[in-house]
């Protein structure tokens, strides 16, 4: 038969023996706290969680594995091998089955920003098992504390954002294996702004874009049409808009055309040497029926860019 026993635990005395302490209060605690509200007591016990030591296994920059140690320190990361968990610990985020860790570090003036990513080891309970997301400068300092959330939107997609206070907001797409990871680390050490919302980009200038209207092969209203272009990377940022194409008319070749009528117009565009730190360039169509009318704004396509094509 099943036994249920309940305890309110109301405080703490070791005055008396423990056989004679009674259930309502403990004799000897750990890791306990006795909640208040106001400056009164509310005679009741919250659990803390205590620090505990881990035991850490994750890629290097060289993909070897390497273990070392890390306690709860909100100071310094304990390491035990050169390249491996290292700086102060600024900031961190708990999100599904992963925890993402900030740090700073600085040594002989130069200073190293870092993002790791940890998961729990599916034989031992106490070892991590992570990898090294990023490293470089993310313009963090000694004193700043990050303030991290964590959305998961699918299996592949669970992105970490952060607020520093100095730079803009931030986020990273922390999914996928330690394989994927790695594919993405080589495009974030490779761009100037990896995780900003509003990324750099390097602007070619208007003389790589060339724009044809062409008599045939579309089907148009009456109007006038424009293009404009920008860059974005699969499940993560978009760039502004960096071209807006002059106002092109939709009509016949020798003559305009009657309201609400529609023309066989096309527009032939050709794009060179565009930024190769983005995976697409995204292409927006503004069409206007008047002067004066309300635009029709549509996605018209979204190219993939390859690094060894840029055309």
């Amino acid at each position: 038969m099943k036994k249920q026993q309940v305890f309110n635990i109301k405080g703490m005395t070791k005055d008396i023996s423990r056989s004679k302490s009674g259930s309502s209060l403990a004799y000897d605690i750990q890791n306990m706290r006795l909640t208040s509200q106001e400056g009164e007591t509310l005679l009741s016990l919250t659990n803390e969680k205590g620090n505990k030591e881990y035991i850490l296994n994750f890629k290097s920059f060289a993909n070897s594995i390497i273990s070392s140690k890390i306690t709860n320190a909100n100071n310094l990361a304990i390491s035990e091998a050169k390249h491996t968990f290292r700086g102060k610990i600024i900031g961190y985020c708990v999100l599904d089955k992963y925890l993402v860790i900030f740090t700073h570090y600085t040594d002989n003036n130069t200073t190293t920003d870092r993002i790791y990513r940890f998961e729990k080891d599916a034989t031992n309970d106490i070892q991590l098992n992570g990898v090294l997301l990023y490293w470089g400068n993310l313009g963090f300092t000694d004193t700043m504390r990050l303030e991290t959330m964590g959305i998961y939107e699918s299996a592949n997609v669970q992105k970490v954002y952060w607020l520093d206070g100095i730079n803009q907001p931030r986020f990273i797409n922390i999914a996928g294996d330690t394989e994927t990871i790695l594919k993405h680390r080589d495009n974030w050490l490779s761009s100037k702004t990896p995780f900003d919302f509003i990324p750099v980009f390097d602007y070619k200038g208007d003389s790589s874009i060339n724009i044809e209207r062409q008599d045939y092969g579309g089907t148009f209203p009456e109007g006038t049409i424009q293009y404009a272009m920008c860059y974005y990377n699969l499940n993560g940022q978009q760039s502004n808009i960096f071209y807006i194409s002059p106002i092109y008319y939709i009509s016949h070749s020798d003559r305009g055309a009657q309201q609400e009528q529609t023309l066989n117009n096309s527009f032939k565009i050709t794009i060179k040497n565009v930024d190769t730190d983005f995976d697409y360039l995204r292409i927006y169509s503004i069409h206007r029926s008047s002067i004066n009318g309300k635009p029709s704004c549509k996605v018209i396509a979204n190219l993939r860019i390859t690094k060894n094509n840029q055309e």
